[in-house]
């Protein structure tokens, strides 16, 4: 992510659909940019293409359950659902809708 020529964040995989056809995302702010809908508008961005790409059934991804709240509100407000808690770790996911 770009913001006046500088980079403020990153949104990616971390690499491909599993054979079930998952897939993990990561991302990240610079934290004088944190609190503006960033983090938001880029997960919601690439989890939608993710969702349309062939092989692609669900995203995934994770965040610290207690220290990362933040992280833990982008994922919601994406449209992730927590899928369940494995000590300190959050793990969220999306799955692609069925069409009609």
């Amino acid at each position: 992510m770009v913001r006046d020529g500088l980079v403020v964040g990153e949104c990616g995989t971390h690499g491909p659909p599993d054979p079930d056809g998952v897939v993990e995302i990561r991302y990240g702010i610079a934290v004088a940019e944190r609190g503006q809908g960033l983090g938001t508008e880029a997960c919601a961005a690439l989890t939608g293409w993710l969702l349309g790409r062939p092989g692609v059934s669900c995203v995934a991804a994770s965040t610290d359950a207690a220290a990362n709240s933040a992280s833990r509100r982008v994922l919601e407000r994406s449209g992730f659902v927590l899928d369940r808690l494995d000590g300190p770790v959050a793990w969220y996911r999306k799955e692609r809708q069925p069409a009609g």
